[in-house]
């Protein structure tokens, strides 16, 4: 028998993850599917920042996006509804000066700096070439998965 905070044993990882890998896990199988599934099973704490779900929100409205929604037979807000549900939300401050190549990166930096994160991982090349920032390692969601969770 499970004790009532048996769940909250279970994370192991607190991480911040960009659009692509939401987007990705969301709507195709691969392993940012199996990141959300690690958030879903409560062994994972996905953190974002209201501007990160604004993004989100935005991306689901590409019309290749809506396609792959409609492959699916699920709504756009389906969809975010469950993304929701594995979110862990935190309000960071802005960063004081730009530090990402790309300044719509900085978004998710700061969200890892707020929310206190060892890991930031994403697709964007801008984010995987930094390698690091401060104490936040930036990885891929491959490289991330074999490091945490190998079979």
């Amino acid at each position: 028998m499970q004790s009532a905070d048996s769940s909250a044993r279970l994370i192991r990882m607190k991480i911040v993850a960009d659009t692509n890998v939401w987007i990705s896990g969301l709507l195709w199988s691969g392993p940012p599917a199996q990141l959300l599934q690690r958030a879903e099973s409560g062994q994972l704490a996905i953190f974002v920042s209201p501007a990160i779900l604004d993004e989100i929100e935005r991306v689901l409205e590409y019309q290749r996006i809506q396609r792959q929604m409609q492959k699916l037979g699920v709504s756009q807000t389906e969809v975010l509804t469950f993304a929701i549900q594995l979110m862990t939300f935190v309000q960071p401050s802005e960063l004081e000066e730009r530090v990402a190549p790309d300044p719509q990166d900085d978004m998710f930096l700061a969200c890892a700096l707020a929310a206190g994160v060892p890991y930031l991982v994403s697709g964007d090349h801008h984010l995987l070439d930094m390698g690091t920032w401060q104490t936040i390692r930036i990885v891929t969601v491959n490289d991330f998965l074999a490091q945490h969770f190998r079979a």
